[in-house]
């Protein structure tokens, strides 16, 4: 079982991949909650989790390539490196890796506003993004005609907590619990 969380409303989830601890997961009147202590006794299940420490931060790294900061990471576990790009709304990746990691999946035509203007493409939802240790549940891919990097956007940005930027990395600092 994984060790998970949950962040909004939404069906999302973050967890860590190789995460040591476990936690709490507690259902009274309907209602869940996820905790590192038990809080509610006999009601609670505890998750167990699998090998490692969680770590307390991810780091994307400057490449003075001209482009910015690179994170490694995946999509449905394909593996891949990510820009980061805060001026990108979706996560999106290259029609060839989308080939391969979102194959079977329908996807939702889209034009899509770029740097470069305007630029076809298509929308798949519910993928699975890694990033670092982390896993992101149920986030929205864009798959962009012309694209030869793939992006790691806002959607997934935001989920990572606050950012430390300095001239050679940038340091998420996801909070999970």
């Amino acid at each position: 079982m994984k060790n998970i969380l949950t962040i909004s409303a939404w069906v999302l989830t973050l967890y860590a991949a190789n995460s040591s601890a476990g936690v709490f997961k507690c259902t009274i009147d309907g209602k869940t909650t996820y905790a590192k202590e038990n809080s509610c006794g006999d009601a609670a299940t505890y998750i167990k989790t699998q090998k490692e420490p969680v770590p307390s931060h991810i780091e994307a790294n400057y490449i003075n390539d001209g482009f910015g900061y690179r994170l490694n990471g995946s999509v449905n576990d394909v593996e891949m490196v990510f820009l980061v790009d805060s001026g990108a709304s979706l996560t999106s990746i290259p029609v060839d890796l989308a080939k391969k990691t979102l194959s079977g999946t329908t996807c939702e035509e889209r034009m899509f506003q770029t740097a470069s203007g305007e630029s076809h493409g298509c929308v798949v939802k519910g993928a699975k993004i890694k990033v670092g240790t982390y896993v992101l549940q149920n986030i929205d891919v864009a798959v962009m005609d012309g694209l030869k990097t793939p992006l790691l956007g806002m959607n997934v940005i935001q989920k990572l907590g606050f950012a430390k930027i300095t001239p050679d990395k940038i340091v998420f600092h996801p909070t999970l619990f």
